[in-house]
């Protein structure tokens, strides 16, 4: 059994991950430039979120007023996603199977997914979606950049064994092969987000670290250590 099907995992997973000023800190800025980089293209009306777990990204999309459905593999995340999104569509099925709709989406994204995955399945995953998104619709994909310092770090930290971590240009590769094209992308966190961790209940500490992530971020935009690459269907 996954650690995402254990009912005690589930009921508070978020609550762990994103406890503290810090920890507040890096749910708000994991999930602010998937709303920035939508709010750009004001065609996308309807949204495929996968791996939508509780709901962390459903719901700013939903209050953003985008029709979102859900995909998640877990029976224990899935509940709670159709009770507190009853008029969503809950897809409770591995990515790898074909999903069982017939809805073209304006775009599919999902936080803090993708980069579980090694490129060539994250290639699958592409090519599983593919159909179901609308001609010039967008895949907006969340990931970890090789090109930051929370790539190095992760080499000193159990997480970097859980996630892969790729450059843009790997994915304006994989665009290409693809039939698609990268039209737009950004990153966040500079500082490395274990660092908002370790002083999530220090207010004072994030405050600082804060103000050095945007400055460094604002100096050195393509160095973030979360990337959004959104790609475009032709």
């Amino acid at each position: 059994m996954s650690i995402f099907q254990k009912k005690d995992v589930v009921q508070t997973y978020d609550d762990r991950r994103f406890a503290g000023v810090g920890g507040a800190y890096i749910h708000m800025h994991e999930v602010l430039p998937v709303l920035q980089l939508l709010r750009k293209h004001s065609e996308v009306k309807t949204i495929l979120d996968l791996g939508a777990g509780r709901g962390r990204l459903t719901a700013p999309l939903a209050e953003a007023g985008y029709d979102v459905d859900c995909l998640d593999f877990s029976d224990e995340m899935t509940a709670i996603l159709k009770k507190n999104f009853p008029k969503a569509t809950i897809f409770t099925q591995s990515i790898f199977d074909v999903i069982k709709t017939k809805t073209n989406y304006d775009c599919i994204t999902g936080l803090r997914f993708f980069d579980h995955f090694k490129m060539s399945d994250q290639e699958k995953i592409l090519t599983n979606v593919e159909d179901n998104i609308k001609k010039g619709g967008y895949l907006l994909i969340p990931t970890m950049n090789r090109s930051s310092l929370e790539y190095l770090f992760s080499k000193l930290f159990p997480y970097g064994r859980y996630n892969y971590f790729y450059t843009q240009q790997d994915y304006m590769e994989l665009a290409t092969k693809n039939n698609m094209r990268v039209v737009d992308s950004m990153t966040s966190f500079f500082i490395p987000r274990g660092f908002f961790l370790r002083f999530k209940d220090r207010a004072a500490v994030v405050s600082v670290l804060t103000a050095l992530d945007r400055f460094f971020l604002r100096v050195f935009p393509g160095l973030g250590g979360y990337l959004y690459v959104l790609v475009k269907k032709k």
